[in-house]
């Protein structure tokens, strides 16, 4: 047997050594790549007064962080608590630090340890900034209180309250050496200044209207066309309820009014952004455990509550109850269109006590993706903000100013005995994951538009309907992507729990034996609930085949529908089959005097039908098979109470929905359960007859079919496709918060190759019934290819953008026609038209607000309060987007990946060892 050196051992055995490092330094915690991370402000740290620096206060915490950029600066802004010695009362006072934006060491700081100004102020409290647009100046209005009043609440036996403003000015200078320097300083020195001179002169503003206000925490805004600042603050009426609005200003210090409307009661610590049009977007923290989300496109003349989205999508705590802590909420432009950014704590239970780790979210308006955590897991984190810049970075030698974007965040951390470290994070890196993403969901969209027979209805100049029903308002999207107890959301949303599934040949998931089906989770996650929208109204399209006809004995059979969030998971209304090859519609009992209505179309074994189910809480519910409406609540069929649609709002703001059952019900015992269901879209909105039927054409035409080949896969994975989730956030289900699976990369058929290369090929073929979901190689083309997306004039990319159908498949003519038609078509949707024509209700209408999804009921298993993306993952590298769309599933093989390449090597040294 031939032998190896010794050297060439030795060097081999380090080299594998040194790979198996380089593999294993991936599964260190994800802090540890947050370069930028630092603690700010630390527990018993002092500062000297910005009026006198013989004056050295000592702090014991710090709260509520707000960041601002001012002339290439970053401003922390802090409250900063103390114990007065010499009468031991409880103090707050405002401290401040800077850093070069284009990353440096932070200043030591400086603080307004007590107003000199007005003496009876003991507090200053949740410092709002914003920052002056002479590129100078940062200031933060604070509310003034004495050391017993209690914020936002009657001011009795000589409390006191006054609302204040605290300076910074950024000083720029030479030094001696000639290098420029920045100097942070407090405007006004030793105490703060009151508000702008006119402001209680206003008709809005007179005392009488609100008895006590103070900021919300975090920051304001400029106006975009640099007419307005808008702050964002939360008041106390004069009938004692708490509101929150935005206080309207031509300038930092003079022509402030409050918004003419506010919030319904009870929502405080709002904070606000501009979203396209001059829309303004505001977050407020509710007294029911939610985050309300209201807009306005008249500045705040008055406030809808955005149900269709955002609203009530993030709890406060665990159990969606109380107020909780202010958070994160930015716009940030990301490929040339607008996103919004939020961050807020996921909490879970440790030792018997709620802790908080913060993540970030990022959402168009429409889709919603768990980037994943800020923090580490070992902290406790409260109150959050961040901070989305244009900044100039360090130029070459060579080369002139250049510009680039940058997300900070900043962050509460518990420090023991009540007391509070504030966090500071570069998340710049954030943002190219998060092109990906977008990146992806721009992608998905041309592939739904596309497969749907949207390029023969642009041969047959149909393509109103079908271009506009097939994006707009679609939030999830259930396709070939699966283990054996998950199915992962191709919009990277929310995934569905699977039993009993396994992949069907020509795609989706067939469900067999008792128990058997998948539950899409909506109250049923748990502190954040995504799909919030259903509560009010969602359309839910699924492909489906019956395999088995059931027992003449046997009762109807479930195949899709909607399970309420109580206790014993009451049915609010399905669509099942029956033995008699009908279909029925089963209703909650509450809601008809019959709880069943059996349709005139019938069904076959072994035949694809496209069903849909339709609810709005203002007018009833429909059911379609192949188009066909076969129920609808107002037709008022076998004697329908003309009550159902009141009925239908009250069962549903008592409880709320559960989840969608999909392909079976879990509580259904038949073992005749047999089915196929495929290509489940949920859209946030109740389509009407014609953009159901652009879904349903079963005559349509559509592309060459080009099936993704069957995957070769280990004996324990259920992997039918490539998935779309990215490596770096695992596939979580309600079940196990912590479940992946490896997954092959897919490969492209000769025909997907050739469409690819040569643009669409425009079949005679029968619509197909299996959409393939994206692969990696049409990603890179989208990549590679496509434009960047400016400002249009529909905000949101809720429909198929036209740069991203022209790059994707080559079809420039048809894919602009189609993309203007879609706009047209979005004026006459039957909504109201903002923001992002998604329809909102006013502020007045909360009575008919659905319920918070309850925390867990008697006999009911306990839901993890994270979406699919809230793992963390064991590395902190972004992959590149071929990666990200190939690794859905996967786990943390990147060390059997390195160590299989490193075997081999060896092998190879080994031979030319042998031939030495």
């Amino acid at each position: 047997m031939p032998s190896m050196s010794r050297r060439v051992f030795t060097s081999a055995v380090l080299l594998l050594l040194f790979v198996m490092m380089c593999c294993g330094s991936g599964a260190a915690p994800d802090e540890a790549s947050n370069s930028g991370k630092k603690i700010i402000f630390q527990v018993n740290e002092s500062f000297s007064d910005s009026g006198n620096e013989s004056l050295v206060q000592a702090f014991h915490s710090f709260r509520a962080p707000s960041l601002a950029c001012v002339s290439g600066v970053v401003v922390a802004t802090v409250e900063a608590h103390y114990k007065n010695s010499t009468d031991q009362k409880s103090c707050v006072s405002i401290a401040a630090k800077s850093m070069i934006s284009s990353g440096g060491e932070w200043t030591n700081g400086t603080a307004i340890v007590f107003d000199h100004y007005d003496v009876k102020i003991d507090r200053l409290l949740s410092p709002t900034t914003i920052a002056n647009g002479n590129g100078y100046d940062t200031d933060a209005l604070v509310g003034g209180y004495g050391a017993s009043t209690t914020p936002l609440t009657n001011l009795t036996d000589g409390k006191y309250w006054m609302p204040r403003m605290a300076e910074v000015m950024v000083r720029h200078y030479e030094d001696d050496e000639g290098e420029k320097k920045e100097k942070f300083e407090w405007k006004q020195f030793a105490d703060t200044s009151m508000l702008p001179y006119d402001f209680w002169k206003s008709n809005d503003t007179n005392r009488g209207r609100f008895k006590q206000f103070l900021g919300g925490g975090g920051a304001g805004i400029r106006m975009e066309d640099k007419s307005r600042y808008v702050l964002p603050i939360q008041a106390l009426t004069h009938d004692g309820k708490n509101v929150s609005l935005v206080i309207l200003a031509k300038g930092t210090h003079y022509g402030w009014e409050f918004s003419k409307d506010t919030s319904d009661e009870g929502c405080i610590q709002p904070a606000v952004l501009e979203w396209n049009d001059e829309k303004l977007i505001m977050m407020t923290s509710c007294d029911d455990g939610s985050r309300r989300v209201y807009w306005s496109s008249a500045m705040g003349k008055w406030w809808m509550e955005e149900y269709d989205t955002l609203s009530r999508v993030w709890g406060n705590s665990l159990n969606r109850t109380g107020h909780g802590v202010q958070g994160g909420f930015v716009s940030a432009m990301i490929d040339g269109q607008k996103y919004i950014l939020v961050s807020r704590p996921v909490y879970t239970v440790k030792n018997g006590k709620e802790t908080g780790r913060l993540h970030l979210w990022l959402t168009d308006m429409q889709r919603i993706y768990d980037v994943g955590p800020i923090s580490a897991e070992n902290e406790d984190v409260a109150a959050s903000t961040l901070l989305y810049a244009t900044v100039e970075a360090q130029p070459l030698k060579k080369e002139g100013t250049k510009e680039e974007k940058k997300l900070y965040c900043s962050y509460e951390v518990a420090a023991g005995g009540g007391n509070y470290n504030i966090t500071f994070v570069d998340l710049t890196e954030k943002l190219e994951e998060m092109k990906k993403v977008v990146a992806a969901w721009k992608e998905k969209d041309a592939y739904i538009a596309r497969e749907y027979v949207c390029r023969n209805e642009w041969e047959n100049n149909w393509y109103c309907d079908c271009g506009e029903a097939l994006n707009k308002g679609l939030f999830g999207f259930l396709s070939n992507t699966s283990t054996d107890s998950t199915w992962a959301d191709e919009y990277l949303g929310v995934n569905a729990t699977v039993n009993k599934g396994k992949p069907a040949a020509d795609g989706g998931l067939t469900f067999e034996g008792s128990g058997a089906g998948a539950e899409w989770p909506v109250g049923k996650m748990g502190q954040n609930v995504p799909y919030y929208f259903a509560n009010y109204k969602f359309t839910l399209v699924a492909t489906v085949s019956i395999h088995k006809e059931p027992k003449g004995s046997s009762s109807s059979i479930p195949l899709m529908g909607v399970r309420m969030n109580d206790a014993q998971g009451t049915l609010l209304f399905g669509l099942s089959y029956t033995h008699e090859k009908k279909w029925e519609v089963k209703f909650n009992e509450s809601l008809r005097n019959s709880s069943a209505y059996y349709g005139d179309v019938g069904w076959e074994t072994n035949k694809k039908y496209q069903v849909a189910l339709e609810m709005h809480h203002y007018d009833g519910v429909s059911v379609y098979v192949d188009g066909e409406e076969i129920y609808y609540t107002k037709d008022y069929k076998d004697g329908e109470d003309y009550n159902f649609t009141q009925k239908l709002r009250t069962l549903l703001g008592s409880h709320g929905i559960s989840h969608f059952y999909i392909g079976g019900d879990n509580k259904s015992n038949s073992e005749d359960i047999n089915v196929t269901v495929s290509n489940v879209l949920l859209y946030n909105r109740a389509l009407n007859e014609a953009k159901l039927n652009a879904l349903m054409k079963k005559n349509a035409v559509a592309a060459a079919a080009a099936k993704v080949p069957a995957q070769e896969v280990a004996a324990q994975t259920t992997n039918v496709s490539e998935p779309s989730h990215p490596a770096n956030v695992p596939v979580v289900t309600p079940e196990a918060q912590q479940e992946a699976t490896s997954s092959p990369r897919i490969q492209h058929s000769p025909a997907q190759t050739s469409e690819s290369e040569s643009g669409p090929v425009i079949s005679k073929q029968t619509f197909p019934d299996v959409i393939e979901p994206f692969t990696s190689a049409d990603v890179g083309m989208a990549e590679e290819d496509s434009p960047q997306n400016g400002n249009t004039d529909d905000p949101a990319p809720q429909g198929t953008s036209t740069d991203v159908l022209e790059s994707v498949h080559d079809e420039p003519s048809n894919a602009s026609t189609l993309a203007s038609k879609e706009q047209d078509a979005d004026r006459d949707e039957d909504t109201n038209s903002d923001p992002d024509s998604f329809s909102s209700t006013n502020v007045s209408g909360g009575v008919d607000a659905a319920p918070a999804p309850s925390s867990t009921a008697s006999g009911e298993t306990a839901i993890p309060s994270e979406l699919n993306a809230t793992v963390p993952s064991d590395h902190d590298i972004l992959l590149e987007f071929r990666e990200l769309a190939a690794l859905a599933l996967t786990g943390d093989s990147t060390v059997h990946v390195c160590v299989s390449r490193v075997l081999l090597l060896l092998l190879g040294l080994w031979g030319t060892a042998a031939l030495c």
